[in-house]
Order: C-alpha cells, then structure tokens, then sequence
C-alpha cells in the first residue's frame, strides 16, 4: 500500500494540475487468496487526497467520506483496473465499465465528483495505479 500512496505523492509533485482534495475508494470480491486476509475473499483500498497529501489504507472507507466508491468482482474487474486512461481510449473505457455494470460485475456505491477537472485528476489517479499494477 505504501508504495502505490508514494507513486501518487510523486504524480502529484509532477502534475500540472494540483490533485483535488478526494476519497476515492474500491472493494473487490472474490479476490485471489493471496491478495486477501485469512477468512475471506475480499479486498478494498481507500485513497485521500488532503491539500496535496496522500495516504492508502488496505480497507473500505464509509460511503458518506467517498467521492468515488465502487464494488467489483475481481476477476471480471481486474483488466479494466489496469487499463491506462487516455484521450484517445477513454471511451472504450467508459464502455468497458458500462458493460461490466449491465452483467453486474461493477457497481457505483457513490460517485459524487463532478463532470470537470476532478475527472480528469481521477483518471490521473486511476492510471498511477493501472501502470503500477501491470
């Protein structure tokens, strides 16, 4: 966990734009054993953005702090979360995800983040973690 927070600290340094204060957090059933805490098949990661610092907790966080919050099944998911966001794929990856929510693999538990520059920053966020996973 603590290297992925130090990867968004570095793209915050590097970004043009500053990071939006955001809680951005997504659960995963059905995740390998290896990735999961003895007991169950569940994992969840919760990322905060505070006037530019960041930390990353391996746990789900309480729907009313999200800004963004989803629930996956980690298998169907997992290509997707690894996608890398650019301009000119973007809605090939709003269709992935939209195709995922029909067959029920993916809900939005909470997306409060306005169609402006919090998107583009989440796409951002979303890419660190895509390109850090591969």
């Amino acid at each position: 966990m603590e290297l992925v927070a130090d990867l968004f600290r570095q793209a915050a340094v590097a970004s043009p734009l500053p990071l939006p204060d955001l809680t951005l957090c997504e659960m995963y059933r059905n995740a390998p054993r290896h990735l999961t805490l003895e007991g169950s098949r569940d994992i969840a990661w919760t990322l905060r953005i505070r006037a530019g610092a960041v930390t990353m907790a391996p746990e789900s966080c309480d729907d009313a702090e999200a800004d963004r919050k989803s629930e996956s099944e980690y298998g169907e998911a997992i290509e997707l979360a690894r996608f890398v966001i650019t301009a000119e794929n973007a809605a090939c990856y709003i269709e992935r995800l939209a195709d995922l929510e029909r067959r029920g693999k993916y809900r939005k538990v909470r997306d409060v983040l306005p169609n402006s520059g919090e998107l583009a920053a989440f796409a951002a966020v979303h890419n660190v973690i895509a390109q850090a996973t591969k």
